[in-house]
């Protein structure tokens, strides 16, 4: 009998030190944390530059936005970025061009680019456009262009700049004395 209560208490006993240490497996590791971030790049006004506007862990907003333009009527680029580390998702029309309620166009078109020679792998380049529509004056001030999300695809970091870059006045003039900065990426996964 003495041997079934020794037993009996030893098994308890074990059961007692498993149930508190976990039960006695391998612990799983824990997971990395995942995040993405955006840093602007620095721009001399008048500009047309990026920044963020919300994220989650796996997804980012970032605005496009003029900053002190002068009878801006439209503007057109391509934004240009390793597709290795993000994936575009959607973009959006600001309200910038459309104040005073005057109707805009607006279009955002990802582009398929094949890699040139000794590049090995396609760039992610979306074209956006938006301008006013009639003949209307152009928009004076700062404000929001566009928004695009992007979610992350893999860990790194990525510039993302603009390219043939194009922006006119409400007479049709090319406006030339406008900066466009970008910035950088860095995702976590």
């Amino acid at each position: 009998m003495r041997s079934r209560i020794s037993l009996g208490l030893s098994l308890a006993g074990l059961l007692l030190v498993c149930t508190r240490c976990g039960g006695g497996g391998p612990t799983a590791p824990p997971q990395p944390s995942m995040s993405i971030s955006f840093t602007a790049a620095a721009a001399t006004a008048p500009s047309i530059t990026l920044t963020e506007v919300s994220k989650t862990p796996t997804s980012i907003t970032v605005a496009v936005n003029a900053n002190s333009v002068t009878d801006l009527f439209g503007v057109g680029f391509d934004l240009v970025w390793n597709p290795a580390f993000l994936h575009y998702q959607s973009a959006a029309e600001g309200s910038f061009l459309r104040a005073a309620g005057i109707a805009t166009a607006f279009t955002a078109e990802l582009v398929d680019v094949e890699p040139g020679p000794g590049e090995d792998r396609q760039q992610g380049r979306l074209a956006i456009g938006v301008g006013r529509l009639n003949a209307v004056p152009g928009v004076s001030g700062s404000g929001q262009l566009a928004t695009v999300t992007f979610t992350s695809v893999a860990s790194g970091t990525t510039g993302m700049s603009f390219e043939g870059t194009q922006a006119f006045d409400s007479t049709g003039t090319r406006i030339t004395a406008l900066s466009f900065a970008g910035g950088t990426f860095t995702v976590r996964r």
